[in-house]
């Protein structure tokens, strides 16, 4: 999805049979761009 693809702090990456890995980061797997949530968060002051 543009969404995910885009919120990611590293773009996702596929292993040579095109799977993509499970996350090992604690909590949702990955880590979040906050500069690029708040271009799509109604509330900006939230993230800071």
């Amino acid at each position: 999805s543009a969404y995910v693809d885009d919120l990611s702090a590293k773009p996702w990456e596929l292993d040579a049979d095109g799977y993509l890995q499970i996350p090992t980061l604690p909590g949702i797997g990955f880590e979040l761009d906050a500069k690029k949530v708040e271009k799509y968060s109604a509330i900006s002051d939230f993230l800071s």
